[in-house]
């Protein structure tokens, strides 16, 4: 139930962003003399690369660094040479990318953020990735990322899933797979009660309750 009503209304809070003037930034790409955007990272490769690791059984995506290029179902393309060969997206690391690292949000949870909701609204230039980092040492943090196909999260968690996590410092790494362009979408934290920690405080008062008998 509770998880349910953190979807609900984490994605009522993705609909009022422009109405109520949420958090948002603009991570640009780095410009060059003539006043240009530089880009650091490979569109092609971040996009290869999510599209390969999200597809289905019978679709594959490749790459061929010495054009820059994705194609779906390379080998339907005989003639496609490519001096770097065809490399499947799904055996891509991020290095192989080169994508710029920019700046992310990041979030701390505790008991009083529970049911409480941090949206906002966040941009990524091409060929970038980021760090989202999340405290859930004194209460469990909960996240979804949406309003978006085109960020890649290296999670096991997809858009508009939540991501629970139940202790610790979690570093979330996600990038903009778009083919290219920047993309823009929407970051939902919530904290909730640690169980554990409650569950274990109150067996301790019990415990020392009966003690003074």
């Amino acid at each position: 139930k509770q998880m349910k009503q953190f979807i609900a209304a984490s994605l009522a809070a993705a609909t009022t962003y422009a109405q109520f003037g949420q958090t948002t930034n603009q991570n640009q790409a780095a410009t060059g003399e003539d006043g240009l955007p530089v880009q650091a990272g490979s569109s092609a490769c971040l996009y290869c690369r999510n599209q390969d690791l999200n597809a289905g059984f019978l679709v594959s995506y490749s790459y061929c660094e010495h054009q820059d290029v994705c194609l779906k179902d390379a080998w339907n393309y005989i003639r496609r040479d490519c001096l770097s060969e065809w490399q499947r997206g799904n055996g891509l690391a991020m290095d192989d990318c080169s994508p710029e690292e920019v700046s992310c949000p990041s979030f701390t949870s505790s008991p009083e953020l529970y049911q409480k909701y941090e949206n906002t609204t966040w941009s990524m230039a091409a060929g970038s990735k980021c760090t989202v980092s999340v405290d859930a040492t004194a209460g469990v943090a909960r996240v979804i990322f949406s309003s978006t196909v085109y960020l890649g999260i290296n999670y096991d968690a997809k858009i508009d899933e939540v991501i629970t996590l139940e202790s610790g410092v979690t570093d979330l790494e996600i990038y903009n797979a778009a083919e290219s362009g920047p993309i823009t979408f929407g970051i939902s934290f919530s904290g909730a009660f640690n169980a554990l920690v409650g569950s274990a405080a109150t067996t301790a008062a019990i415990g020392a309750a009966l003690l003074s008998f």
